[in-house]
């Protein structure tokens, strides 16, 4: 789900800058891989599958305001270079989804999405209480 909604992040700034191009009306997508210090990985005190690598905060903030001045449509800040693992995956998708589970990030991004559920759940509950 999470690559879904990342994707579609993407593909709705793409169509944006297109149509506000003569606008001065800047659209950017920054797609910060694993964050680490905050959000899920600090939460659960767990790091990103071997491999995928995770970037400080400050990096997200600093490329954020990059993309904002340099009006960049598409930044990725990753800590290895994205685009080969990308293209292979647009060229070979059986190759791509078998990196994805060989490096074990399909098997941490449900492990994290059922303890976010539960956690979620028992907010409400609690909440519910009250």
């Amino acid at each position: 789900m999470y690559s879904a909604s990342e994707s579609g992040s993407i593909q709705w700034t793409h169509a944006a800058r297109l149509e506000l191009a003569d606008t001065g009306v800047g659209v950017s997508v920054v797609c910060p891989g694993y964050i680490s210090k905050v959000g899920m990985f600090a939460v659960w005190k767990r790091r990103p599958p071997g491999g995928a690598g995770q970037v400080a905060p400050e990096r997200v903030a600093a490329a954020v305001v990059d993309a904002i001045r340099k009006d960049r449509q598409e930044v990725l800040v990753w800590p290895v270079p994205p685009r080969p693992l990308l293209i292979l995956d647009a060229i070979s998708p059986r190759i791509g989804n078998w990196l994805i589970r060989f490096m074990g990030i399909e098997r941490m991004n449900r492990e994290l999405a059922v303890r976010d559920m539960e956690r979620r759940a028992a907010l409400n509950r609690s909440s519910d209480q009250r």
